[in-house]
């Protein structure tokens, strides 16, 4: 089974990426929906304040990941565009090969009907 997952999955079961290690080590204190904002201790304001830090990480990561996966999909669809070109002019090549050899098969062949 390890060898399937990392021959067809590429061990993507395994390793995650910055964005989801931030999402699972982002956790909101329990006490911001219970308890009024006036009535936080010195202690629940810095939760509050690095629970914001972490929360802000978390977006600008999103954002640049966001960026990166944008600008590799408008690659491999530049990509695939062309290889579509490479293909297609490949193809009327060989149609224009196809068209002469059989121009080149009916001539011999009114040859022959003369003959």
């Amino acid at each position: 089974t390890e060898r399937a997952l990392h021959d067809m999955m590429n061990n993507t079961l395994d390793s995650k990426d910055e964005v989801s290690q931030l999402e699972d080590k982002l956790k909101k204190p329990e006490f911001i929906d219970s308890i009024e904002e006036s009535q936080w201790t010195e202690q629940q304001r810095v939760e509050v304040l690095k629970y914001e830090e972490k929360k802000e990480a978390l977006m600008k990561a999103k954002e640049i990941r966001t960026k990166l996966l944008t600008t590799r999909l408008k690659s491999l669809k530049n990509d695939v565009s062309d290889i579509c070109k490479s293909f297609d002019g490949k193809l009327q090549q060989l149609y224009d090969t196809r068209l002469a050899v059989m121009k080149d098969i009916y001539v011999h062949e009114l040859m022959l009907i003369h003959l």
